[in-house]
């Protein structure tokens, strides 16, 4: 719950700032997602439910940290699971998912083509990123990688595409409620919000308290 409420937090206080800025995070995707989400360590030892701060609408952008060797079958096979699961999320809740591929010691250049490619066409997913621009590939030479940038360039985006337009932002239907509970001018931790349309959250130790 205090994760969610600082993502809350910063959901709200960067819109009301820009209303049309995109909230990303770098999530995690250690091991395999497995059939259940709730029992990966995303959830259960680290308590980030990003899943869940799509659904509610407090997150635009999620980008998994899915780092995974594509010389080891079982770290390729996870790569792809956890790339299938992010465009399904990303599909319910309407929001952007873009899967991370990872170089650095982990992977060639060629192990890093294949991530890509194996994943970019993938249904609900609205893009990938690439990491680290310190160390694009195993063996990298000092920035800027020319040859990484002229591959990738080369055979997998092969002509321009403009950032996707996220219509919750450009054309939006819901709003956001948000306030402070306080009780003789203390703030009220853990105090129950409710709506009248029946959506219901807690305020956090600040009293603040919002729904998106």
């Amino acid at each position: 719950r205090q994760i969610m409420h600082v993502v809350r937090r910063v959901y709200v206080e960067a819109h009301r700032i820009r209303p049309d800025i995109k909230v990303s995070a770098a999530t995690i995707a250690w091991g395999n997602i497995g059939t259940d989400f709730t029992k990966t360590d995303a959830y259960s030892r680290i308590f980030q439910d990003w899943p869940a701060m799509l659904e509610y609408g407090i997150l635009d952008i999620a980008v998994p940290m899915n780092y995974k060797r594509e010389s080891v079958p079982s770290q390729a096979a996870a790569h792809r699971a956890w790339a299938r699961f992010l465009g399904q999320v990303a599909t319910r809740t309407g929001r952007f998912g873009v899967n991370g591929v990872d170089g650095e010691t982990l992977n060639n250049l060629n192990d890093v083509l294949t991530q890509m490619k194996a994943t970019r066409a993938m249904p609900g997913l609205a893009g990938l990123a690439n990491y680290c621009y310190a160390e694009t590939r195993r063996g990298a030479p000092q920035p800027p990688d020319v040859e990484f940038f002229d591959a990738i360039g080369s055979q997998v985006y092969t002509r321009w595409s403009p950032p996707p337009e996220a219509p919750w932002l450009a054309n939006p239907r819901t709003g956001i409620v948000w306030g402070r509970v306080s009780r003789g001018g203390r703030p009220v931790d853990g105090a129950l919000v409710r709506l009248s349309s029946g959506e219901e959250t807690f305020t956090d130790g600040n009293g603040f308290f919002a729904l998106c």
